[in-house]
């Protein structure tokens, strides 16, 4: 089930990126966290329709929301998550929920069209850390 372990000891996280698409009106929904400097941007771009312009809003915070963001993937060992296999199911035209972790020297990237109950709660984690530091700016 776990078949491509990323070793991430000793390194950290300097860029998380959550993306939803593939639905059958084109939109999607991109959240990005990524070092700048000694701060952080927080990037959120969406689009309810294929070939609508974007929505874009960013946010420049402190770059500790990534030491958060990493604790979480290494609390539920989210480096072992690569490649496993969330669900047997396939929706047409159906959204996809992509998670991508670049560290140091890896790469973390897994994604599906569900998450199973357990795993949803993990990932929310992520969501809530990001908007703490939206909601102090």
């Amino acid at each position: 089930m776990f078949d491509n372990y990323v070793s991430i000891r000793g390194q950290h996280l300097n860029k998380y990126s959550y993306t939803s698409g593939g639905g059958m009106t084109g939109g999607y929904y991109t959240k990005t966290v990524k070092r700048d400097g000694d701060r952080a941007r927080i990037h959120i771009e969406s689009a309810e329709w294929h070939s609508q312009d974007p929505t874009v809003t960013e946010y420049l915070t402190d770059v500790a929301v990534l030491d958060e963001l990493e604790a979480i993937v290494r609390k539920y060992k989210m480096n072992y998550w690569k490649g496993m296999k969330f669900t047997n199911m396939f929706v047409c035209d159906g959204e996809s929920y992509s998670y991508h972790f670049d560290f140091d020297k890896a790469y973390i990237s897994f994604s599906s069209q569900i998450y199973p109950a357990k795993y949803r709660e993990k990932l929310a984690e992520l969501d809530s850390v990001i908007e703490k530091y939206i909601k102090a700016k």
